[in-house]
């Protein structure tokens, strides 16, 4: 079964986001340096925390499986997704399409239009 935790302050939930980063990081086999990725592992908070960003981990069966993360641009009313990430082993399970519509609507209840 799946569920979605939304991540608000720091706690053990972060070293799984970190984890999950760094799969992500892996799984492009890209340089992230030029994102300020590992500013953003030290402290994923200061990017994708309250009140403008939102960060989720996605759990099947008690298992962490996933995450993504959104955060706001420079133009009011706009903002980004980043680091969907699901786990190869979760991947036909439609988390990351669960991921998805809940940031949408997330980023509409923080008044996000675009």
């Amino acid at each position: 079964m799946l569920q979605l935790q939304l991540i608000q302050d720091e706690g053990p939930p972060m070293d799984e986001i970190r984890t999950l980063f760094r799969e992500y990081e892996t799984e492009l086999n890209e340089d992230l340096c030029f994102q300020s990725f590992e500013a953003e592992l030290k402290d994923p908070l200061k990017k994708y925390g309250p009140p403008k960003g939102v960060l989720y981990l996605a759990f099947w069966n008690e298992e962490v499986a996933g995450c993504i993360a959104l955060f706001p641009l420079n133009e009011e009313g706009n903002c980004e997704m980043k680091r969907l990430y699901v786990r190869p082993a979760y991947r036909k399970h439609k988390i990351g399409k669960a991921l998805v519509d809940q940031l949408i609507h997330d980023a509409h209840q923080l008044g996000y239009s675009k």
